[in-house]
């Protein structure tokens, strides 16, 4: 168009001769006339008429009589309905089942997320006025939410390839009831955009109809919304595509299925399970557990934790909070149902990248800070700390690297990857469905070997059974040797408090050094001013730190149409054109 504006603008030049100006009309005229004929449209709807049946069970059947011009010969159209869409971030699928078209040939495909009806025969072409019937139902067309049921549905997509003269609906319920105005929501336009055209009402108790007043332009869709009492309809949420299903059934119907086929699947996953067993299987087994009052030398609580739990955990994280008030990093204060977390001076060079990390972001904005500050705020820190907790603790020789080496790399992909391959050659080439289905669940399995725990290394083993012990006398230890530890060593409890909070046991654990300490940690004191060990029972909390480390922003509850109606936000639509 830029080009034809050019030439229009050279052809009103008075400085151009007559002839030439003439000239360039002529060719302003005949581009205008081939532009004209390249962007006409080869066929229109001229009116578009849905009907709709609200089942109890909240599933749909939808007739659609489309009124199609061939402006040109055409061999018929095609019909494209989404099945997939997205709610609260999740994709659902809709079960579109009972397909059928009047009066015409037709193929029926699913690509990308769509149904596709193709119909007319590639050898018969047609001219003018043509009328097409196709029906189907949606098995979960009723979205539920926590107060009421909703119908959102587009009926005009934005992909149609043409334009629409009129657009006529009516949707008959399955019982009677009066809806109110307000629940009752049409708009037209292009995708995501609102535009007035497009009337809905409720005729009778138990019919709601509508119709536009203008042309739908090619891209513009409709879409209408109905607000329900929760209880109206019986919602099921059905995951699969039912259509697909009488498909592979028709499939298993015309090969005769051998079900001892599956044998040879479940053959192959024996000797896999076997062999992993006898490489990877522990056999690390102690009947009488030895305790240590101590840890071995060198590993953190934070590191204890995640290593006994082969995850790094929220509580691993909060460990180190105790511990560096213990080694003199910080100190604590309750009052007034809160702590405060004051920084007395920086962690060493050497300490490990996620302990920074944490103690970085708890005094970035000043040497104090509340743990009730955190809450909300300090959520994508403690994953990161977590992660480079994990990786720490992962490098440090504790699993067999031969696992690790298959399992914790993309080489764990091979054997679920065979299996899927073979899934597919026993499906579509020996048409055996049980057998393939099981290739595809020994698929599936092999991807979940490198979930589990990891083995451990004979290194890993002989640290496993210290921390096993440590975290057994933790537990167990008798009140009446708490007095001569603490004799023995007035710091122990300090030392272990931070094992304690790993383990997930600083709740029993504290209460028996009750008698054996006579006041509080240097470290921790209260608005009480006692000063007494009673008081920091009473108030010391892992669990409300944790609480504030790993409290999420909260997220407003979603609604489809609430704020955000618009065209082309419902199911159903879609499109079509012709061919």
């Amino acid at each position: 168009m830029k080009l034809i504006d050019r030439v229009i603008s050279l052809a009103l030049q008075p400085t151009l001769t007559m002839k030439y100006s003439l000239n360039l009309s002529l060719f302003v005229l005949i581009i205008l006339i081939f532009s004209s004929a390249i962007y006409s449209q080869d066929f229109n709807i001229t009116n578009y008429d849905i009907s709709m049946d609200i089942n109890t069970d909240g599933s749909l059947d939808i007739v659609e009589n489309i009124a199609v011009n061939f402006a040109k010969k055409k061999r018929g159209i095609y019909r494209s309905i989404p099945y997939k869409y997205k709610k609260d971030g999740k994709t659902v699928k809709l079960g579109i089942t009972d397909i059928e078209v009047d009066d015409y040939k037709h193929a029926i495909s699913w690509r990308n997320g769509n149904l596709i009806i193709k119909i007319g025969d590639k050898k018969i072409y047609l001219e003018g006025d043509q009328q097409y019937t196709i029906s189907y139902k949606i098995e979960n067309g009723i979205q539920s939410y926590s107060e009421y049921q909703e119908l959102y549905f587009d009926l005009i997509g934005n992909d149609w390839k043409t334009e629409i003269n009129q657009l006529t609906y009516q949707i008959n319920l399955p019982k009677s009831i009066s809806i109110n105005s307000d629940d009752l929501r049409s708009t037209i336009g292009y995708k995501n955009k609102n535009s007035e055209g497009l009337s809905i009402y409720q005729s009778t108790t138990t019919t709601i109809k509508g119709r536009t007043n203008r042309i739908l332009k090619e891209g513009e869709g409709a879409t209408i919304a109905i607000k329900f009492p929760k209880s109206y309809l019986s919602v099921a949420e059905l995951a699969n595509n039912g259509y697909r299903q009488k498909l592979l059934k028709e499939e298993m119907d015309k090969v005769p299925q051998n079900p001892w086929l599956v044998l040879i699947p479940m053959g192959l996953f024996g000797f896999f399970v076997e062999t992993w067993r006898r490489i990877f299987g522990s056999k690390h087994k102690i009947d009488d557990q030895e305790t240590y009052a101590y840890p071995p030398e060198g590993l953190t609580a934070a590191h204890v934790g995640s290593y006994v739990d082969q995850v790094s955990n929220t509580r691993d994280i909060v460990s180190c909070i105790p511990y560096w008030a213990s080694e003199g990093y910080l100190k604590m204060d309750y009052s007034e149902n809160d702590t405060l977390l004051t920084k007395t001076r920086d962690l060493p060079i050497d300490f490990p990248s996620y302990e920074h990390l944490l103690f970085n972001e708890l005094f970035k904005d000043g040497d104090i800070r509340r743990i009730s500050s955190l809450k909300e705020k300090f959520y994508t820190t403690l994953h990161q700390s977590k992660s480079l907790l994990t990786k720490e603790v992962h490098d440090q020789g504790y699993y067999k690297e031969s696992y690790i080496y298959w399992f914790k790399t993309w080489r764990i992909v091979i054997f679920p990857f065979s299996m899927f391959v073979l899934a597919g050659v026993t499906f579509f080439v020996l048409q055996q469905i049980p057998m393939g289905i099981a290739f595809v669940v020994l698929g599936v399995v092999g991807l979940l070997f490198g979930l589990g725990k990891k083995p451990l290394s004979e290194y890993g083993k002989e640290v496993k059974y210290k921390l096993d012990g440590l975290k057994k006398f933790l537990e167990e230890v008798p009140v009446s040797e708490i007095e001569s530890l603490v004799k023995h060593d007035p710091a122990y409890f300090e030392k272990m408090l931070p094992y304690a909070v790993a383990f997930g046991i600083e709740k029993n654990f504290i209460p028996k050094f009750v008698t054996a300490m006579n006041h509080m940690p240097t470290w921790y004191t209260t608005s009480t001013g006692t000063n007494s060990f009673s008081d920091f029972q009473n108030v010391f909390s892992a669990e409300t730190i944790s609480s504030a480390f790993s409290a999420a922003p909260a997220n407003s509850s979603h609604s489809t149409s609430g704020g955000g109606f618009s065209s082309g936000g419902g199911i159903g639509g879609g499109g079509g054109g012709s061919w």
